[in-house]
């Protein structure tokens, strides 16, 4: 697409309006990847409808965290979606910290999990069949096309993401050095996800503004993957989570400190009025293409 400069002003003027970095000068976002696995074996027909439920399940997920959850009911969903880049079985969120991937990437498995236990689902079911999940979260450079004719997000964030995807031919939950490195200057390890508490984030530099007093009152105690619905007799949480050092992965140019991420989760259920143990990832460690 050319850029049509306007009159008065100048090459460079109109290039620095086309490109604006998400969220001012900093550029190193955090990318939440995530594809159905194996999506490429369906049958056309069964591709075109996972397509549709994918679509439906993303937007399910969204609107709970924009409505119910202290760190993104702050923002829209239409402002959610702009930081999402769709690619039809899945896409790549653009977020401020890891522990917001880990939020929305424990938010989506649930959604993903009553898919598969909705009763009124059943007969999509049948047709479909059971769906699961790889995920990859990465830090890295991401920016914006932000011009009045085309706005899309583009980066390194989004290319380290997809390769690292691209060579997991399990579903696991992959990390980056990056990632690895953050959870380990905040929280003294990933592992530690599982004890972290609301009141915790008070002492990381990356959620000073978010003016969680307030929001959080009442769930001090609570995991930050917790709801403002959620109590003392419900509450969602991390139960237990093992990092694993993978291979360094070597894809064209460059190089990659990749861990596998297994962690075990507990989630209220409404319709059962119970709670749910599940898995996300896979222990497989024994490389990408094994």
């Amino acid at each position: 697409m050319p850029i049509i400069i306007d009159d008065g002003k100048s090459k460079d003027e109109v290039i620095k309006e086309f490109i604006s970095y998400v969220r001012g000068d900093e550029t190193k976002r955090v990318v939440l990847g995530f594809d159905i696995y194996r999506y490429s074996s369906y049958e056309p027909d069964k591709q075109a409808s996972i397509t549709m439920l994918f679509n439906s399940l993303y937007i399910s997920c969204i609107n709970n965290l924009t409505k119910n959850h202290p760190l993104f009911n702050s923002v829209t969903r239409d402002e959610f979606m702009q930081l999402f880049i769709s690619t039809g079985d899945g896409g790549y969120q653009i977020l401020h910290t890891p522990i917001h991937a880990l939020i929305v990437l424990f938010n989506f498995h649930n959604v993903i999990v009553q898919y598969h236990t909705n009763p009124n689902l059943r007969e999509f079911r049948n047709f479909l069949g059971s769906i699961e999940l790889r995920y990859v979260i990465t830090i890295e450079d991401i920016y914006r096309i932000n011009h009045f004719s085309y706005v899309n997000h583009y980066g390194k964030g989004i290319i380290k993401n997809a390769r690292i995807m691209s060579q997991d031919k399990l579903n696991r939950l992959l990390i980056d050095e990056e990632v690895y490195r953050w959870f380990s200057d905040n929280i003294l390890g990933i592992e530690n996800i599982v004890s972290l508490k609301w009141k915790d984030l008070f002492n990381i530099k990356d959620f000073e503004n978010y003016s969680l007093a307030e929001k959080i009152k009442g769930i001090e105690e609570f995991s930050p993957i917790s709801t403002q619905e959620d109590n003392k007799d419900r509450q969602d949480e991390f139960v237990d989570c093992i990092p694993m050092r993978l291979e360094d992965l070597k894809t064209k140019d460059s190089s990659y400190v990749v861990y596998n991420i297994y962690l075990k989760t507990k989630f209220y259920n409404p319709n059962k009025e119970t709670f749910r143990y599940t898995s996300i990832g896979n222990p497989n460690s024994n490389g990408l293409n094994t």
